[in-house]
């Protein structure tokens, strides 16, 4: 298992939460009263104030750096929970609705609230990974039951006092992002091109203050203004835009009030950053126009690698919401008061006599914390495209203002903590090693992330992905080869991908891939089995598949990292044929029963398909040593491969992929003698 990473937003390995992301595990405020209360006697006097009141040495260590593992436990009752309940305490609130779930809990009936978190602290913010409660049920000397919830996740609690740190006015965003780019100009890794070229149209903000709007203009082969760029989220096609008909209009003047406030706020940070020029993908490219759409997406790299600087409103949902208003929203959960000069809490100097009084303005918020990748451009695929491919970010997010460049990455709230997981990718921060298993596992990094996020057009799975594609061929063309249809022509042993549940579906619509692409996988796409990656130190692989050829037509205007109209793969590998259910893990051949693990269908649809005729391609070989005390030092294997069903009399389409977990070789020897028995078989997959 990998070391977890305290920083990272994401569940931690160990959670057992619900596998299903489209219903994420409980947290309190479904639990809540309508109108919650205030915390009851009880909780104050002796339960939760105490617990994170108490515990600095343990809980609230502002030197360390990594994960504290805290517990602690009070002791209730139901009928103490249902008093203050009845009292509507928010807290006392969800642990009942939790403890009468279990049919041991009763009137008579103790409970053990039991907490084990992990948190890491810095001033004002205690960042929660993952907090689990534990309910005890049964009196002293009794068998207990347990039973467990999750009332938050991912979690997070705040400790402020007299206002909280996160709502800094518009003038101090703007006058930080000035700093910031003013220092950016003085790095030598950060420079821009002097005359950069420049896209086909261009808003014009120059004109905003004086006349009250902006408008539109066409660039022209002299111009070579700086320009930034905007990132950020629709929300749905009331947008404006400019179209054939309105283009005219648009060049002459657009008028402040038709604009969304996400476009005027993004016309005021341009303004204040001293640019005159500003690129907008809704204003900048005819949106009925299929020629001028199709050039503009082609060109979508150069637009935001030129730029002098790309503005991302993350914290907006929609074009209308804006973003540079405060925006600060309650966590979903309730305060906490704590006493004035509570240690590790507030640390701050108190005068005398104030020690242990109450002070109204200083209260620990406890409860479910936004994240920062489920609102806006960060659920959106082509907003990854442009943050990648940007030099220069600046990210308005909701609690924050972030700056990311070549040599900085800094935000506002010195005490926030900024996921270092790759969500926010950057040409920046890619490393510059051309080390093959470095560029393949960022590549893999990029593909699991984007295909997790929203598209509206199924086509555009391709399109917004393109610009990406072209910069890893253009810097490690050498290192990776042909471009084939989100795969690379000298590493196919990315066709092991699995296909992930997303709960941000993307729409399935026309072909827009080969079935052996993952870009014809309209869910998250997961690499399981990375050659690079290895489980034990020992382990090696055996790559069992020949590419013998590969075929992507694109369809005509869109460039070799555009839509494609057709392609095919022709491999020679072992091959089990027979009869397979998605529901089991069994393939049926002539001669016997062949267990292939756990098997994942592309589609949810395959998920409900009858048994049919298959064919288990076997596309490597995993071998190591046995560590079980049972079977030591004996030689291990395992096997991955992908599921194929006959697409024509001709070829045959992937539905599916298998992995066979590595066991001693004793256990195997069934699939082992039954590939052996084999000989190697060209199949031509589309």
């Amino acid at each position: 298992m990998d070391e977890y990473n305290p920083l990272r937003r994401d569940p931690p390995p160990w959670y057992t939460g619900p596998s299903d992301p489209a219903k994420p595990a409980p947290h309190i405020s479904t639990l809540l009263p309508e109108q919650p209360g205030s915390l009851c006697t009880s909780c104050v006097q002796t339960n939760l104030i105490p617990l994170f009141a108490s515990r600095p040495s343990t809980c609230y260590d502002p030197t360390s750096s990594s994960p504290l593992r805290h517990e602690t436990s009070y002791h209730t009752s139901i009928p103490s929970l249902k008093t203050s309940a009845a009292e509507r305490c928010p807290w006392c609130t969800a642990v009942l609705s939790n403890a009468v779930k279990e049919k041991e809990a009763n009137d008579d009936t103790e409970v053990e609230v039991r907490f084990r978190f992990f948190c890491i602290r810095q001033q004002h913010i205690v960042h929660f990974n993952q907090l689990i409660v534990f309910l005890v049920f049964g009196r002293a000397g009794e068998s207990k039951a347990t039973a467990r919830f999750v009332p938050f996740s991912p979690l997070e609690m705040r400790v402020y006092d007299g206002g909280r740190p996160w709502a800094f006015d518009v003038l101090a965003k703007l006058e930080q992002a000035q700093s910031w780019l003013k220092e950016c100009e003085t790095h030598e890794g950060c420079k821009v091109a002097e005359r950069p070229s420049l896209p086909k149209r261009l808003v014009d903000v120059s004109c905003f203050q004086s006349d009250g709007g902006v408008r539109l203009k066409v660039v022209t082969p002299d111009d070579r203004e700086r320009y930034a760029a905007l990132s950020y989220c629709w929300g749905g096609s009331a947008n404006l835009m400019t179209t054939s008909a309105s283009l005219a209009s648009h060049l002459a003047f657009i008028p402040a009030a038709s604009l969304p406030q996400t476009v005027v706020d993004v016309v005021r940070v341009t303004r204040s950053l001293g640019l005159r020029y500003l690129w907008i993908d809704a204003l900048c490219i005819i949106q009925d126009s299929k020629e001028d759409k199709r050039a503009e997406i082609r060109n979508m790299r150069n637009i935001y690698r030129n730029a002098y600087v790309t503005i991302v409103a993350s914290s907006a949902t929609s074009v209308h919401e804006g973003f540079l208003e405060p925006n600060i929203k309650p966590l979903q959960g309730f305060e906490i008061p704590l006493p004035r000069g509570t240690a590790g809490v507030n640390d701050r100097e108190e005068s005398e006599g104030d020690t242990g009084k109450a002070l109204e303005k200083t209260y620990l918020e406890f409860g479910h914390a936004p994240t920062y990748w489920t609102h806006g451009p960060n659920v959106r695929a082509w907003c990854l495209e442009e943050r990648y491919l940007s030099r220069r970010l600046l990210i308005f997010e909701r609690r924050d203002l972030i700056w990311l460049c070549r040599c900085q990455h800094t935000h506002l709230d010195q005490d926030a903590i900024i996921p270092d997981d790759g969500r926010y990718f950057t040409f920046a921060s890619f490393e510059t090693s051309k080390k093959q298993e470095a560029v393949l596992h960022r590549w893999c990094q990029l593909v699991m992330h984007y295909s997790h996020r929203h598209l509206t057009k199924p086509e555009d799975a391709i399109n917004a992905v393109a610009g990406i594609a072209e910069d890893f061929a253009e810097r490690f063309g050498d290192v990776l080869g042909k471009y084939r249809a989100g795969l690379w022509e000298g590493h196919m042993q990315l066709l092991a991908w699995r296909r992930e549940q997303v709960t941000l579906r993307r729409t399935e619509g026309e072909y827009v891939a080969p079935s052996w692409s993952w870009l014809s996988n309209h869910q998250g796409t997961a690499f399981d089995d990375q050659p690079w990656l290895k489980s034990k130190p020992d382990e090696e692989r055996e790559s069992l598949f020949e590419v013998l050829d590969v075929s992507v037509v694109n369809k005509e205007g869109a460039g070799p990292y555009g839509p494609i109209k057709d392609g095919y793969l022709k491999l020679r590998a072992p091959v089990l044929s027979g009869i397979w259910s998605s529901k089991k893990r069994l393939l049926t051949t002539d001669e016997t029963q062949v267990d292939l693990g756990p098997i994942n269908a592309d589609s949810i649809e395959a998920t409900e398909l009858p048994e049919r005729d298959v064919k288990a391609l076997f596309l490597s070989k995993r071998s190591s040593h046995w560590t079980s005390r049972k079977d030591m030092n004996k030689l291990a294997v395992g096997f991955t491969g992908i599921i194929l069903e006959r697409a024509n009399a001709q070829h045959w389409k992937r539905t599916g992929s298998f992995a066979i977990l590595e066991r001693p070789v004793h256990e195997l020897q069934l699939v082992i003698t039954s590939l052996e028995a084999q000989s190697l078989e060209e199949i031509t997959i589309v």
